[in-house]
């Protein structure tokens, strides 16, 4: 039996299925309570007594139409919801636990009105558009958790802000030696003034002796800045440092505020705060707890055999016991991944044919087909998704994705710009991922550069970007709770929680907007050894259900000529199951 040919028509057979079914008033969706998704949640439309209970998953389907009221309850968690429709198609319904509300909540796109844009000073905040001079900020988005120093977090994102790159973790230098316009003294000390929380720390100074020509520095050392407690960056220069700071801002001003605002001065009295701009208990120790193989029964069984062929006919046997668990069909496939991507895809096809309506299937399925480069199947696969959720953002971009390595780059980068644009779909929302997928528009230009047209491409894509390592991480489940962890050539760990108590906002517009991604560049002094390690955080007591998995497709030497690409699937079959799944020399 050809079960790629198979999978293809239960593919079409399942879009088929779901045109039947819009047609017919079929409102499917998912419900969230509190990011995270709700069972047992309480369907039904007003004003028709019967009722429908979401399953495992917080999934739901039941028949409306265009105009009607659906309400959404929840006994256990206390809250309710009343959702009109607007339209026949894959609703996402967001709730918070413990609040009953009757408010309808209609989903239409509205006008906010422009806010204040304030800016610090370092005595005083502004609104931007009142201040008289042009001042440069960076936010707390535009640092990435792999940044590993203060410097790395300024570095190359203000024009006019050279950082010195002789500074890494816990060494002198770096932000430092900061020069804003170049060197503009011959005698005195040309850094940039460093205040962080409305402290001015002790500069690094030069001296030269004017007679025998002989210069003298110290260097400070501000290794204590954690870039990752980093809340916003506000670089002043000329007129508007000295006006503020005097003569000690005549070579510019960085004022830099945490988010604990904890100051980073030594000795402040008896009430210090706790600060993470302080580095410290963050020492990676390997430890076996840090896995970096899946222990499972069927992956031993697997590993057992001693020949391809038996090992597929061993999955066989095994598949009449456990056609019905998504995680037997992943655990096979991670065994065949890198052995015979192939048997991996006709493996992972099979979950598909058993699960053909399941979006959490399509989703997983989808990864898991990149991992392998069968690209036309994730290609299908895509299309299936996006015909069952229309503005699901990462079917939209690994389709595009897909296309261009499959031979049709121009396709590719067709699908790319009217995401970017607006015009791919009218209730797609891209803002999430505004940062990979500018950055995926720059790297396919570069790379198939005389090969696209790009008449009608913006000239801000023209220039690409380079990175000596960049990571993009995608996940299949809304609202999954999970902990990455990036160990630096000096043995220091950071870590990037995707939970609700850490990034609840985040993961409400993750579900909202149906986006999960996010990607870490290595910028700065990275040079030395990387180690990579994953936790997951979620409850997988249920069988049923599809565990979560965690994709990294890691470019080194990005925007090189040298670039290369490995992308990485994961899954956990343990609650807190941890996973060292890479480590990386980075040149």
């Amino acid at each position: 039996m050809d079960i790629s040919n198979s999978s293809q028509k239960n593919n079409s057979d399942s879009i088929s299925k779901t045109s039947q079914n819009q047609a017919q008033g079929l409102l499917k969706g998912t419900v969230f309570i509190d990011n995270k998704p709700a069972p047992g949640t309480k369907i039904a439309v007003k004003g028709i007594s019967d009722s429908f209970l979401t399953d495992s998953n917080g999934v739901f389907s039941i028949k409306a139409e265009v105009g009607d009221t659906l309400l959404v309850t929840n006994v256990e968690s206390r809250t309710m919801k009343m959702v009109p429709v607007e339209r026949i198609s894959y609703t996402t319904v967001l709730l918070e636990g413990n609040i009953v509300e009757l408010d309808e909540v209609i989903l239409v796109e509205k006008r906010q009105e422009e806010a204040l844009e304030l800016v610090n000073t370092g005595y005083a905040s502004y609104d931007r558009n009142r201040l008289g001079y042009a001042v440069a900020t960076i936010s707390d988005d535009d640092v990435s958790a792999i940044e590993t120093t203060g410097g790395d977090a300024i570095r190359n994102k203000v024009a006019g802000v050279n950082v010195d790159r002789q500074g890494y973790t816990g060494a002198p230098g770096g932000l430092a030696k900061t020069e804003i316009r170049g060197r503009n003294s011959i005698n005195m000390d040309s850094n940039a003034l460093i205040v962080v929380d409305g402290i001015p720390l002790k500069r690094s100074s030069t001296e030269t002796n004017m007679t025998t020509g002989a210069t003298s520095s110290t260097i400070e050392n501000f290794s204590m800045i954690d870039p990752g407690n980093i809340k916003n960056v506000t670089v002043l220069k000329g007129l508007a440092a000295t006006n503020q700071w005097g003569s000690e801002g005549a070579n510019g001003v960085i004022l830099i505020t945490t988010k604990t605002g904890g100051g980073t001065s030594g000795n402040t009295g008896g009430n210090k705060k706790v600060d993470r701009a302080r580095l410290k208990n963050n020492i990676y120790e390997e430890s076996e707890e840090w896995n970096g193989e899946n222990d499972s029964p069927i992956l031993k069984a697997l590993s057992s055999t001693t020949a391809i062929e038996e090992a597929y006919d061993t999955y066989l046997t095994l598949r009449n016991y456990n056609s019905e668990d998504p995680t037997f069909y992943l655990d096979a496939f991670s065994y065949f991944q890198n052995r015979d991507k192939k048997l991996a895809s006709r493996i992972i096809s099979n979950l598909l044919e058993s699960n053909p309506d399941s979006i959490e299937v399509l989703r997983t399925v989808a990864m898991a087909l990149a991992t392998v480069n069968d690209y036309d199947s994730e290609i299908k696969v895509n299309q299936q998704l996006l015909s069952n959720v229309p503005n699901e953002v990462n079917a939209h971009l690994n389709n595009a994705l897909a296309l261009v390595e499959s031979g049709g780059p121009q396709k590719g980068l067709d699908a790319l710009i009217a995401m970017e644009k607006g015009t791919k779909n009218a209730s797609l929302s891209t803002s999430g991922i505004s940062k990979t997928l500018n950055r995926e528009i720059k790297n396919l230009l570069y790379r198939h550069a005389g090969k696209v047209n790009i008449s009608n491409v913006d000239s801000k894509f023209h220039g690409n970007i380079k990175y000596k390592a960049r990571l993009v991480f995608e996940w299949n489940r809304p609202g999954a709770e999970f902990e990455l962890q990036f160990v630096n050539p000096q043995n220091r760990f950071f870590k990037w929680r995707h939970t609700t108590n850490d990034l609840g906002e985040r993961i409400g517009s993750e579900i909202q907007d149906n986006y999960r991604i996010e990607e870490f560049e290595f910028a700065g002094d990275v040079l030395g050894k990387w180690v990579f390690n994953a936790q997951s955080l979620e409850d997988l007591s249920d069988k049923s259900t599809v565990p979560l998995l965690l994709k990294c497709t890691i470019y080194t030497d990005f925007g090189y000529p040298s670039q290369q690409k490995e992308e990485i699937l994961l899954h956990f079959n343990k609650n807190g199951e941890k996973r060292m799944f890479k480590t990386l020399q980075v040149n």
